[in-house]
């Protein structure tokens, strides 16, 4: 079930893209706000159902980005002094954003989320565009971008400075005692001496 809630989010998508493109902003918005509905429904389901998987979240995360890449087009197709007016900021975010894509999410992504849904549905419901606003949403969203960046970059690190503190684990196979190889005869050089010494019993004695 909640599968099936985030890929309706994921189709939701590309009707509030066709929305904008007919000029109806306040259409767009009913769907980004059902589509806001579905985001917190298959989360909850998914932890009452107990269903939580790697695809799961993988699904939520891509219709989330789907939602998120429609909407910013509704913005500008409905508005286009958006993108004449504040082209280098959105275009510094997007590449932030698209660089921490796979990052664990933070609470500060959850702001910059937030505070994006509120802008897009203010301005697709009222058709009006307030600068500040945008600005103050593109800087939340590449604050948080380059938050997870780090965050990958730490993890990445992390590893490599355990072994530097902790060389033995690395030095722990070649310290291990190793089997003994047998070399040329199988019988070991005391038990062959032992029996050359012992006189055999086919021999004649003096």
């Amino acid at each position: 079930m909640a599968h099936a809630i985030s890929l309706a989010r994921a189709v939701l998508a590309p009707g509030i893209l066709w929305a904008a493109l007919q000029g109806s902003g306040r259409l767009a918005c009913v769907g980004l706000l059902v589509a806001g509905a579905t985001d917190i429904l298959d989360g909850y389901v998914s932890r009452r159902t107990n269903s939580q998987s790697t695809f799961g979240r993988r699904l939520d995360s891509t219709a989330d980005s789907m939602v998120l890449i429609a909407t910013s087009a509704a913005l500008v197709i409905l508005n286009p002094v958006i993108l004449k007016d504040s082209w280098p900021l959105l275009a510094a975010t997007t590449i932030l954003y698209a660089l921490s894509v796979g990052a664990p999410r933070r609470t500060t992504t959850k702001i910059a989320g937030a505070l994006l849904y509120g802008f897009a549905i203010f301005t697709l419901a009222s058709g009006d565009y307030v600068p500040a606003l945008l600005w103050t949403v593109t800087i939340a969203l590449a604050a948080s971008s380059l938050e997870g960046m780090l965050r990958s970059l730490r993890r990445m690190r992390t590893p490599r400075k355990t072994m530097e503190l902790n060389p033995s684990i690395s030095n722990t196979r070649s310290h291990a005692p190793h089997a003994t190889k047998d070399v040329g005869s199988s019988a070991s050089p005391t038990s062959s001496i032992a029996t050359s010494a012992t006189p055999s019993a086919n021999r004649t004695l003096p």
